[in-house]
């Protein structure tokens, strides 16, 4: 049975109020790195950024970490195009769970000179955290058992074109 947890307006309005924070943080600062992470990311950060007053750059980035349902050790699959080295970096997510994943990618922009880095994420699910990451924007956190999709989400590649977000 597919349940619905946040409908597009509620997604919509989301995106609206950490876009708000986001621009009042970054205002008066030279132009920083939006980084969102592929694929699942980029419904939510394209529509978060286009809300966002300062200016930004946008880039991507790909890390492979799960297989269907089952976590592996993080990979680059796709690098930034934009040398990160002096840049302040919004790392842009959809969900983080045991941290892993993010934690990777921060060690990963260290390694290459960002300036600093802040994570925004739609989703967060605290109970599944396995380390330690500095969530500077969030949406919502849930429940541990949801696996979630649509909104750009994917459950085994499908569902990412669904309006809202299910599980």
């Amino acid at each position: 049975m597919e349940t619905i947890l946040f409908n597009r307006s509620d997604i919509r309005g989301k995106v609206v109020e950490l876009a708000d924070k986001i621009s009042r943080d970054y205002n008066g600062q030279t132009e920083f790195i939006g980084l969102i992470v592929l694929n699942g990311a980029m419904r939510f950060g394209t529509e978060l950024l286009e809300e966002v007053s300062a200016p930004c750059f946008v880039d991507t980035v790909a890390i492979e970490s799960y297989q269907g349902t089952e976590r592996n050790i993080p990979k680059l699959t796709k690098k930034p195009k934009n040398d990160v080295t002096g840049f302040e970096v919004l790392v842009i997510e959809d969900i983080i769970d045991s941290g892993r994943t993010l934690q990777f990618l921060i060690k990963w922009l260290e390694r290459h000179g960002a300036k600093s880095i802040r994570i925004c994420s739609l989703l967060s699910k605290p109970e599944a955290r396995r380390v330690e990451i500095p969530i500077h924007y969030l949406g919502w956190e849930i429940p541990l058992e949801y696996f979630v999709y649509g909104g750009g989400m994917d459950k085994d590649e499908v569902g990412r074109t669904k309006a809202g977000i299910w599980y």
